[in-house]
């Protein structure tokens, strides 16, 4: 019978596991050196100091590296030899010079060796990022310093806790991961199961073979005949009906967002050489990586680590398949911004791996575009993946897998992640895999779902601990069937064994985060405006191609990659919304800057190239309209050309405005097709301008002389008299030809009467043009959200 506290007891003996675990061989004594600048890799400075542990550490925007020496002791022969270190805060692990993995909150240690070898001697050295201020997530909640996603501390000090090298006491530590599966899945079952009962009174059975007291030989002993018991509740099966879980190894990496792009770049390396590292040791495990920009700055900055990966997309344990260059926002970009996602992301992975991905993976975007399944399926996208509309406040989204049909009826397949408990940054345990099944609202359509696996947000990926998890989990009864999957694969299979798939038309609106369309409006404005400008800028050079197949200047195929990586990164879906700190959009301005600054350049360049074939014989320019064939005569009156363009995608009629100086008098532009008459005139800030209304090709331009009017020669007695301006503006009030208005001092009109009715529009003691605030602020993320 079982003993009435028989689950108190149980947990008594899992701390008591985990305490033995492993083994401390040394502690050995580490030196610490301070800086702001980032390395990527072990700095070759002379100002290191000993430390003692626990050690206060940390300051804003600052890196501690810590370092150490350890040799191999005879102990550790064949063994499994583990750095195990506590500095409370994101840390890149060097191995003997390499980048080889990361410790943080939660992943306490690296596997240094999986056979010690007496004699070798080890190198490490630790960088850990010691964070920064955050304000929090609503005004009142006050600052605290993030470390980590998962770490804050109310002010500095941080504190470094202890280091150590250890080896694994292998029996111990598998039965402590037997017990912790077993135990979390009784838990979850019903008081009545027998399955239940069966596993607590085993549990109980095998684990009081075991003494608190043993220690050595005695607790080996001891451990291994509580394993002999407990084992055979791990190969009970489920049946042939039971749902599927497929696991994804994943790390959710914000580009920028409580932290700048150069501390991502940072996190980007620590994650992927703690996943490359997993995929050696467990080789089942699969890891997806979605954003390509990542894996380049990885290629670059931390060539070891990228050589691990490498290694690991070689086995099939790396899938880089997410379609886009970054997980980028899908309502404020344009649509030809969200083709060069998939166009730019697509290329960079073929560059790097030689992959081509089938899934646009974004579980965090908020809200997607109507028009976004035509997009994916022209860029060759079959699948899209998401747990975002989950999050909606208002009504729950009808569906988890469907067909999603855009604007033009193009359909998409479509799954989202559906737990809630933790969602995209899942865990395996008993009760996060039945979650994901307890969620499916249609289990009659699908029998299988995908579920993220590791820490994100700011990345981190797949601990330890879900590898060990998912090793026992895999068909175990009581709990849904899992395994490690590619995202590709899982995909393909919840499709093919779906039935009667249900479709949705239009837009998937978050129904949260709603002021993410306006917050940081220079951000969004900077990108639209960098959006023209290389349109605008490609265009250009695309015509110069078409002029001569010999261009006139060579295409800037290189300059425009960087250009629109640099926009497309600041596309990240926290950055483009206004959703991350200020810093982020500092360093936003610096990149727009960037762009403006080459695009004018090019612009320019490209502009002079374009008129330079028309010297001063218009004859010389062969563009569509070009004046070439028109007679001598009128070729004698022009004393200059004007080069049109239009970059627009259909035939356009517009206003072409040119600016005069006193004294010019023009009759009309002239084409080979005839006169187009102008008209002169004077802006707002009396200079002369010159309108003339012509139709120009689509994609394509067109040259027009300009004709001077005879009749109004620039003569001493017959220069035009400028004429009187139509407004007049005295103190407060402005007097235009149609209206007398008055202001007051804050600029808001008080009077406005039209002249000839004499009606006065401004109600007595109003305003017109004043602003009207009101008080807006959120329960949480007061730039996200409109409450």
């Amino acid at each position: 019978m079982l003993i009435r506290k028989v689950d108190l007891r149980i947990r008594q003996y899992l701390h008591f596991l985990k305490g033995l675990r492993y083994t401390v061989l040394e502690r050995p004594a580490f030196e610490v050196f301070e800086t702001e600048r980032v390395y990527r890799r072990p700095p070759t400075v002379d100002a290191w100091k000993p430390i003692q542990f626990p050690y206060p550490y940390g300051k804003e925007w600052t890196t501690y590296w810590f370092r150490t020496t350890f040799t191999v002791p005879e102990s550790a022969r064949g063994r499994e030899i583990f750095l195990q270190a506590t500095p409370n805060a994101d840390s890149l692990v060097f191995i003997n010079g390499k980048a080889a993995g990361a410790i943080n909150p939660f992943h306490d240690e690296i596997r240094l060796s999986s056979s010690g070898r007496p004699g070798t001697e080890y190198e490490i050295y630790l960088e850990s990022y010691a964070g920064h201020k955050y304000p929090g997530e609503h005004p009142f909640q006050g600052d605290s310093v993030i470390l980590t996603l998962g770490a804050h501390i109310d002010d500095y000090p941080n504190i470094f806790r202890n280091a150590a090298l250890t080896t694994k006491n292998q029996n111990i530590y598998a039965l402590y991961h037997d017990v912790r599966i077993l135990f979390d899945l009784a838990q979850r079952l019903d008081e009545n199961s027998l399955r239940k009962n069966r596993i607590l009174q085993e549990l109980y059975r095998g684990l009081t073979k075991i003494r608190f007291t043993a220690r050595e030989e005695e607790l080996e002993d001891q451990t291994q005949r509580a394993r002999e018991i407990i084992t055979p509740l791990l190969l009970e099966k489920n049946s042939g009906t039971t749902p599927e879980i497929f696991l994804v190894g994943h790390a959710h990496i914000d580009h920028a967002w409580l932290w700048p792009i150069w501390e991502t770049e940072r996190k980007a390396a620590r994650t992927f050489a703690n996943m490359a590292r997993l995929t050696e040791e467990f080789e089942e495990f699969v890891f997806v990586q979605s954003q390509p920009a990542q894996l380049e700055i990885v290629q670059r900055e931390y060539p070891d680590i990228f050589a691990s990966v490498k290694a690991a997309f070689e086995r099939g344990q790396w899938e880089p398949n997410g379609g886009m260059w970054v997980e980028a926002d899908c309502n404020l970009s344009g649509g030809e911004s969200l083709i060069r996602q998939f166009l730019v992301g697509k290329q960079a992975s073929r560059n790097l791996l030689g992959y081509e991905g089938d899934t646009l993976w974004l579980p965090d975007v908020f809200g997607y575009a109507a028009a976004l399944p035509q997009i994916l399926r022209g860029c060759e996208i079959d699948y899209f993946v998401t747990s975002k509309i989950n999050w909606n406040d208002t009504t729950r989204f009808p569906y988890d897998t469907f067909l999603w049909r855009g604007i033009d009826g193009t359909g998409v397949k479509t799954h989202y992640i559906t737990s809630r408990s933790n969602g995209y940054n899942g865990k395996v345990t008993p009760a996060d895999l039945a979650d994901s099944w307890d969620q499916v609202q249609h289990k009659e359509v699908q029998e299988a779902v995908v579920k993220p696996i590791g820490e994100g947000d700011g990345g981190g990926g797949t601990t330890r601990a879900d590898l060990e998890a998912a090793r026992r989990l895999r068909d175990l009864e009581g709990a849904p069937r899992s395994r490690w999957s590619r995202v590709s694969s899982a995909l393909a299979t919840v499709f093919e064994k779906a039935r009667d798939l249900p479709e949705w038309r239009g837009e998937l609106y978050l129904e949260l985060h709603r002021g993410t369309y306006t917050t940081q409006g220079r951000t969004k404005r900077n990108n639209r405006k960098m959006e023209f400008a290389l349109r605008e800028t490609e265009f250009l050079y695309s015509l110069l191609r078409m002029i001569d197949q010999k261009p006139l200047l060579p295409y800037p195929q290189e300059e425009l990659l960087d250009c629109w990586k640099r926009l497309l990164t600041n596309q990240f879906h926290d950055i483009i919304p206004g959703s991350s700190i200020n810093r982020v959009y500092k360093d936003a301005e610096i990149e727009y800057d960037r762009i403006r600054k080459t695009t004018e350049d090019l612009l320019r360049k490209g502009v002079g190239a374009l008129v330079a074939p028309l010297g001063n014989s218009l004859g010389a320019f062969t563009l569509v309209g070009s004046p070439e064939g028109s007679d001598q005569d009128a070729r004698k009156k022009a004393i200059s050309a004007i080069l049109v363009l239009n970059s627009l995608s259909w035939e356009r009629t517009t206003d072409v405005i040119l600016p005069l100086s006193d004294g010019e008098s023009y009759r009309s532009l002239r084409t080979a097709k005839g006169a187009v008459p102008v008209q002169q005139s004077r802006n707002i800030l009396d200079q002369p301008e010159l309108h003339g209304v012509v139709t120009l090709p689509s994609m394509g331009a067109a040259v027009f002389a300009l004709e001077v009017d005879p009749s109004k020669a620039r003569t001493p007695d017959s220069l035009p008299v400028t004429p009187a301006i139509p407004f007049q503006y005295e103190g407060k009030q402005l007097r235009t030809p149609f209206y007398e208005v008055e202001f007051d001092k804050a600029m808001g009109i008080i009077h406005l009467v039209d002249r000839e009715t004499r009606r006065e529009f401004v109600e007595s003691g109003g305003t017109f043009n004043s602003f009207v605030g009101a008080e807006d602020l959120p329960i949480l993320w007061d730039a996200w959200d409109i409450d």
